[in-house]
């Protein structure tokens, strides 16, 4: 929980332009944290989080393996994280074990259904909304 703390504190620093050597350490609060178990086909549609207030993230702890069965390579975005961006583009990430995403709340994103023929089909991130508590 502390790497994810200092994680959080320099993403916070770095939107301020502060020199990271005289960082300061914020205190930041978890407003709510969750686990989403996906199985194939599952989804997340374009959304928002706590009211567009803070920030958000999401941390990927089980992916299992996907299935391309496009014929067409770069239309292939199964299981990725997708964000919105202000010209209308997409920025996908493919999910990796261990990759840790922090943006804020008021950033529109999703995650793509995907396909598997792993015994174990699950897709396990952590997510959870946080603010600065002055």
């Amino acid at each position: 929980m502390e790497t994810i703390k200092r994680n959080m504190n320099d993403y916070i620093v770095s939107l301020n332009n502060f020199d990271l050597i005289d960082n300061p350490i914020y205190d930041l609060k978890i407003l709510s944290m969750w686990i989403n178990d996906m199985q194939p086909h599952e989804y997340n549609p374009p959304h928002v989080h706590h009211d567009r207030t803070g920030w958000s993230t999401v941390m990927f702890l089980k992916v299992p393996n996907f299935i391309n069965d496009l014929k067409h390579k770069h239309k292939f975005r199964d299981g990725s994280l997708g964000f919105c961006l202000p010209n209308d583009d997409v920025k996908f990430f493919e999910p990796e074990v261990g990759h840790f995403y922090i943006f804020e709340a008021s950033h529109m994103h999703f995650v793509f259904p995907y396909k598997t023929n792993d015994k174990d089909p699950t897709r396990r991130s952590m997510s959870f909304n946080f603010i600065i508590d002055k």
